[in-house]
């Protein structure tokens, strides 16, 4: 009753809603939905309702790795140009394990499509994709100096299983993990058009009077998320990690072991799973959010409890959701609440001197990136400067504290050459950094 009380705003079929499970030493003790799976036939949410679980799906790309790892096929520690050549030679190499513990410093391929022109729901292919991330000569960071979450190194990963394996990332996880498990609902979509059975439709707020609209993908890249699955499923997949059939102890403790980078620091991230502490408790976790689709998978190993939720709506928060959830279940945690996790200054673009910020004539002009194949222009009117070629309409730039300019979901830094002349800049913000822009002169 205390578990239906956090969800019951959403108890309604004229909402987009979620499924809620909570699994004790994997067996489904607590499952139900909330809400409409599709407002337009006012289709229930049910334990079986099936829905995309976005980044929740890293932890079944690393468990294909790492089965491969104990097949003897590949090395975590191979040089990812070993089966990937058509990467950029960096000046340290990449490794598999850069890859799956996000160390890799490889931009996010969704960041780089933005400032192509694309949205999340864009239909790209996976040739598109691979040609943009291949065109990278820069990184956010050197490999194994930092941990930079970036969906691109597990977008790799798809292409890596299915080099070393022969079979697409879809069919090695079907024929090693889920039919192993009996995970009759859960797969990699590689196919926008596939008619999925009993899946939950993606919803977001629109701006007329915020009712909803439908907020699908038409991506059809897997790796860094695309599986779809239901609450009943993972159940059986948080079971092997209580009786693993499936690898083995040595499987178990290789999916949940910290990352170390270089200089020896532990990281709170493993193969597609978080690893890290939550009011005294040990929590491995992982959350998903991508178009109308929201997910979490959190498990408190110690109690050998986990509590998932998944949900048909971008509003929705199943973090948040799950601790309150936890705190029904476990009246003895810790009071104090986690404080938010400082930003990573070794992240930081770069504390070259850049342009004056008010000198937005010298800024104006025509840009060229090779990297994401774009041209951009900037010129003044008024007062202010203007991005021009990003969108269909000029988007107005801001000067933020450090005297740089801000817009388009990023930040500009020009770079004066000794003449005194602006010939450069360098686009930096989210999950890429670095990117470089030449003056292009008529």
């Amino acid at each position: 009753t205390a578990i239906d009380k956090v969800f019951q705003r959403w108890d309604r079929l004229t909402s987009p809603g979620c499924a809620v499970a909570v699994y004790q030493r994997g067996q489904m003790v607590y499952g139900r939905g909330f809400g409409s799976a599709n407002l337009e036939h006012r289709v229930p949410i049910k334990t079986d309702t099936v829905f995309r679980i976005a980044s929740t799906s890293k932890q079944f790309t690393a468990a294909c790795v790492i089965l491969l790892e104990m097949d003897g096929e590949l090395s975590l520690t191979d040089d990812v140009r070993k089966w990937i050549p058509e990467l950029p030679e960096y000046s340290d190499p990449i490794l598999i394990e850069d890859l799956l513990h996000h160390t890799s410093g490889l931009r996010d391929y969704l960041q780089l499509l933005y400032w192509v022109g694309y949205s999340d729901e864009a239909d790209v292919d996976e040739a598109f994709v691979f040609d943009l991330v291949t065109r990278q000569h820069g990184l956010n960071h050197p490999p194994g100096e930092a941990h930079s979450y970036t969906n691109t190194g597990y977008f790799l990963l798809s292409l890596l299983v299915k080099r070393v394996s022969g079979d697409s990332l879809r069919k090695f996880a079907e024929r090693r993990i889920f039919k192993p498990l009996g995970m009759q609902h859960t797969f990699f979509n590689d196919d926008a058009r596939e008619v999925i059975p009993d899946r939950a439709t993606g919803y977001e707020r629109g701006w007329l009077r915020g009712a909803f609209r439908i907020s699908e993908t038409r991506l059809e890249l897997v790796g860094d998320g695309a599986v779809f699955t239901n609450v009943e499923d993972l159940a059986l997949w948080d079971q092997n990690f209580y009786q693993p059939k499936l690898g083995g102890e040595s499987f178990i403790r290789r999916m949940v072991e910290p990352a170390v980078l270089r200089n020896g620091e532990i990281l709170d991230y493993a193969s597609g799973l978080g690893v890290n502490t939550w009011r005294g408790q040990r929590v491995v976790s992982h959350g998903g959010a991508f178009v109308g689709f929201r997910a979490q998978m959190m498990r408190f190993p110690e109690k050998q409890t986990t509590i998932v939720c998944l949900s048909n709506r971008a509003d929705f928060d199943p973090n948040s959701r799950c601790h309150e959830v936890a705190e029904v279940l476990f009246k003895d945690l810790e009071s104090e609440a986690e404080g938010d996790p400082e930003e990573d200054s070794r992240l930081d673009p770069g504390k070259d001197d850049s342009l004056p910020a008010r000198e937005a004539e010298a800024c104006a002009g025509r840009y060229k990136s090779e990297e994401l194949g774009v041209n951009w222009s900037f010129r003044v009117a008024g007062e202010h400067l203007y991005l021009e070629g990003f969108r269909e309409k000029p988007q107005r730039m801001k000067i933020n504290k450090r005297g740089t300019w801000t817009g388009a979901g990023g930040e500009f830094r020009f770079f004066v050459d000794s003449e005194g002349e602006v010939q450069r800049f360098v686009l930096s913000g989210g999950r890429a950094r670095g990117i470089e822009f030449k003056r292009v002169r008529d």
